[in-house]
């Protein structure tokens, strides 16, 4: 019996359109493939700066990657990794920050300061450390974005870092959340508590000394 002429393209045309397939696939996996390798050696090829001491105990920053000191040993103090394009140092007894060509970014007249976190570094004025406990002044502590700009006033006796949008302060003894424009969006009328919240919740005791969960909101929530 005679085949129709659909019958014997048919297997040729279905042929075609899975090489097509097959090719057009092959192709955007091979593009896919080398977006990521190329995206992965920038990333790879980008400096990493670590801290190192000299042999007169001052602080500098070499290139992870090749060893080569990128910011020369000058400073008493410093932190170990720039976050936001910057990282504290300190000279003598002030702190300040610095960018990762060296340049000083936030001059040196703090008391302390911290790394940044969710784009603000927690700072201090007043903040006096002696080998007697017995002595130390906390002075006054607050908030600055990458700038250098005062976003949050120092006004607290203790600030720790930004986590999930909120940070800790210590205001008259009790401890409250602020957000990151500096609202006081949780009360400081606690007396103690987890340093940072966790999957929305932090654990914070009360006056008789029971331990709650609250939220961000700072309604109190289930463990």
């Amino acid at each position: 019996m005679k085949k129709r002429r659909g019958e014997q393209c048919e297997p040729r045309i279905l042929m075609r359109i899975n090489l097509t397939f097959n090719y057009l696939f092959m192709s955007i996996k091979g593009i896919l493939l080398l977006t990521l390798l190329l995206f992965a050696m920038e990333s790879f090829t980008q400096r990493m700066l670590i801290p190192f001491k000299n042999d007169k105990d001052k602080w500098g920053f070499r290139d992870m990657m090749d060893d080569k000191v990128v910011i020369k040993p000058q400073y008493d103090e410093t932190g170990f990794s720039f976050k936001s394009g910057l990282c504290w140092v300190r000279l003598d007894k002030k702190y300040g920050f610095i960018n990762e060509d060296g340049r000083m970014i936030v001059p040196a007249t703090y008391d302390f300061a911290g790394e940044f976190s969710e784009g603000l570094a927690v700072v201090n004025i007043g903040r006096k450390v002696t080998e007697d406990i017995g002595d130390y002044v906390p002075g006054k502590f607050g908030f600055i974005d990458s700038t250098g700009k005062v976003v949050v006033p120092l006004q607290y006796s203790r600030a720790e870092f930004f986590h999930e949008g909120r940070a800790l302060v210590e205001k008259d003894d009790k401890i409250g959340f602020i957000d990151l424009n500096g609202n006081l969006v949780i009360p400081a009328i606690y007396y103690a508590g987890d340093l940072y919240f966790k999957n929305g919740k932090v654990q914070v005791s009360l006056e008789n000394g029971d331990e709650i969960y609250i939220d961000k909101d700072g309604n109190r929530v289930e463990e």
